[in-house]
């Protein structure tokens, strides 16, 4: 069983979904799209660690400072090209697509909301999308350590 939470109406919400297939291909679309999700993040800290840095080479002034800057600046503004070119609106749409296709793949009917996509522009936060693509991407995970660890306490009894 895998929890999916939202709001509607102002007020939390979760659904609990019986997810007992996901293809290889949903799993590696799945670790892509994570992938993506942690480069993008890592790039976003660089950002916030060379302003860090800018401020205090400004406020200290060393030796060289003001080249240092210059380099922080470039290497800012090359991951902010990066970000230019990615269109954020179509990578959660592909994520939602790939609920849309867990969902299917489970037996959910096409009539239940999550098919609808007024329900994600209205109701679901990003980090709610990717909590539930990551314990899809780990469900088979979770479940073969859970029967391990049954096998094994089997083999002590």
């Amino acid at each position: 069983m895998i929890e999916f939470e939202y709001r509607e109406d102002g007020q939390p919400q979760k659904f609990n979904l019986e997810i007992y297939f996901i293809s290889r291909g949903v799993r590696r679309m799945i670790g892509e799209s994570i992938g993506n999700i942690i480069s993008f993040k890592k790039q976003w800290e660089k950002i916030g660690d060379n302003h860090s840095v800018i401020a205090s080479l400004r406020e200290e002034k060393p030796e060289g400072y003001k080249d240092q800057i210059r380099q922080l600046e470039f290497e800012n503004k090359a991951i902010y090209e990066q970000f230019r070119g990615v269109n954020i609106d179509s990578m959660e749409d592909d994520r939602i697509k790939l609920i849309q296709r867990i969902l299917k793949d489970n037996g959910i009917d096409d009539n239940h909301k999550m098919f609808n996509s007024q329900f994600w522009e209205d109701n679901v936060q990003t980090n709610s999308i990717v909590e539930f693509l990551a314990k899809c991407w780990g469900k088979d995970i979770a479940e073969s350590q859970r029967v391990q660890k049954k096998n094994v306490g089997q083999k002590l009894a």
